[in-house]
């Protein structure tokens, strides 16, 4: 690959990265209404008839400035079937138990997926415009 399909290349995944920071800064959580199991360790989120159970909102706390709104994002993915940010569809990969599992395949740069959230951490969080 040439120097210039390299730096090419690396331009269009930063300006996808930028597309999506930008989108998850804009992005407004769903009004989810959470509630707290006893024994903890676990949060379930209900929404238009639909439950997740997931980490609690202090598991994204290494995201710094990005990790609430990470996590909305992320939980609304969840609870939706499709991200908000990147568009991904979860797929369902097991309904023979009550509890359906599936994996939403977010695009590369999204910074929902987790390969690309810990880049969070070093992206500074934009000021909103009052």
């Amino acid at each position: 690959m040439k120097a210039s399909e390299r730096h090419a290349l690396r331009s269009r995944r930063e300006a996808e990265w930028r597309d999506y920071t930008a989108r998850l800064a804009a992005y407004t959580p769903l009004p989810a209404e959470r509630h707290d199991p006893p024994g903890g360790g676990f949060v379930l989120w209900s929404f238009a008839r639909r439950a997740l159970l997931v980490e609690p909102p202090e598991f994204a706390a290494p995201l710094g400035p990005w990790a609430a709104l990470w996590y909305a994002a992320r939980r609304d993915a969840n609870l939706l079937g499709r991200c908000p940010i990147c568009g991904a569809g979860a797929s369902v990969t097991d309904m023979s138990t009550p509890q359906m599992v599936g994996q939403m395949r977010h695009e590369a740069r999204c910074p929902i997926g987790d390969t690309m959230a810990r880049r969070l951490r070093g992206e500074p969080f934009p000021e909103r415009a009052a």
